[in-house]
């Protein structure tokens, strides 16, 4: 993972391992490193500084927000969702998690209850009422968001340049980690994701959405106009990364022809 995140070589991460700015990384089963989120915020704390040259094509970058995360200075371009992250002048503020209410204030805005309205998210409910932080939860979404991530980039990997694929993003507003791939022009673009769940499905899923809505039967989840393989499935599978993969690409070639 941090090999992907940084596009530097594995002699570069193991010169950071041997100076103690990252943890000895774990071997699996064949002997090689197994690098994790956990080095990658390691390398952005011991970071002077985060740069992201970007031109096009964010959503909310994330590299910026894993730097703020760990107090890391950062210089981005001013497109798109970088603005919203980046402010010439001011310092990073960092305060516990305590409500919805105090996290709005300290990131300056008022808190946009309308969003339950627009997404498929639940109802914000008591704005001053405390959030509590779930530790074996919050392992268990690490896990999903990890298997998730993990078959989406071997997705990416499939893609031609004609596909403008999309990094992948856990999105801010409902929280799927997803990608776009396929080319817009000839109707052929769809998002690729795995959902934590919403009102619809009580548990994880995966799915593929066509821009151009219900192209096939098989994109015939009822609650949005796609497909969606369950967390049950999943677990089911003798092969769960296979499963998800398989179906992905099922996807994919119904909405792109190949």
């Amino acid at each position: 993972m941090a090999r992907r995140e940084f596009n530097r070589s594995g002699d570069w991460l193991r010169r950071l391992e041997r100076a103690g700015i990252i943890p000895p990384a774990p071997r699996d089963f064949a002997g090689y490193r197994v690098y994790t989120a956990e080095h990658v915020a390691e390398i952005l704390a011991g970071s002077d500084c985060s740069v992201d040259a970007s031109f096009a094509g964010l959503g909310l970058t994330g590299a910026l927000r894993e730097s703020l995360a760990v107090a890391t200075p950062v210089v981005a371009t001013a497109v798109e969702g970088n603005p919203e992250l980046v402010i010439d002048g001011e310092s990073p503020q960092r305060a516990p998690i305590t409500t919805l209410r105090a996290a709005a204030e300290l990131a300056g805005i008022e808190p946009d209850v309308g969003q339950a309205d627009q997404f498929d998210v639940p109802a914000p409910g008591d704005l001053d009422a405390q959030l509590h932080v779930g530790e074996q939860a919050s392992a268990d979404l690490a896990r999903w968001y990890a298997f998730v991530t993990e078959v989406l980039e071997t997705l990416r990997a499939d893609a031609t340049e004609s596909d403008g694929v999309s990094p992948v993003r856990i999105w801010p507003e409902h929280f799927d980690a997803a990608i776009d791939l396929g080319a817009e022009a000839d109707g052929r673009r769809a998002t690729y994701g795995g959902s934590p769940a919403d009102a619809g499905h009580p548990y994880p899923y995966l799915y593929a959405s066509p821009w151009q809505g219900r192209i096939d039967p098989f994109f015939g989840d009822p609650s949005f106009k796609g497909a969606s393989l369950s967390h049950a499935e999943l677990v089911a599978a003798d092969e769960p990364h296979s499963a998800a993969l398989a179906f992905l690409r099922r996807a994919r070639r119904i909405v792109t022809g190949r």
